[in-house]
């Protein structure tokens, strides 16, 4: 069974995430695990993908990643800057990599992790802009 999982920034802080349950209780946001409850900014509530990056880090709705072809390429310039983000219905849900300067395309995350080369570098809250070269999160 998949676990579906969240993760959000503290209310009171502008660089502490917390991962966990979601939910929702009068117009206030929290993710519950194992230290607790806590509060969370709504806007930065992120599902887990249930994919991992080729490095094997988790893949959250709201993440930057970069895209390779080919693993060899990795050192080159990036096929693509993508955020991940939810493209689907209600009654078929899924995740899909949204070109990262604007448009909505929709591209599939299991291209890049079934044959190619994808890497978190960052998220859409804590880098506003990615540009090649970002070391991201190792």
């Amino acid at each position: 069974m998949r676990i579906i999982e969240f993760r959000g920034k503290l209310i009171d802080s502008d660089d502490t995430w917390v991962g966990g349950f979601y939910s929702n209780k009068c117009s206030r946001h929290f993710i519950t695990n194992i230290q607790g409850e806590h509060e969370v900014n709504p806007d930065t509530v992120g599902q887990y993908i249930d994919v991992d990056d080729s490095k094997d880090r988790p893949m959250y709705e709201g993440d930057i990643v970069m895209c390779w072809e080919d693993e060899k390429d990795i050192d080159l310039e990036p096929d693509g800057i993508y955020e991940i983000g939810y493209c689907g219905e209600d009654d078929d849900p899924s995740f899909t990599l949204l070109d990262y300067d604007g448009l909505s395309e929709c591209n599939p995350i299991t291209h890049y992790k079934l044959i190619g080369y994808i890497k978190v570098v960052g998220n859409i809250h804590d880098n506003k802009k990615v540009k090649y070269g970002y070391d991201g999160i190792e």
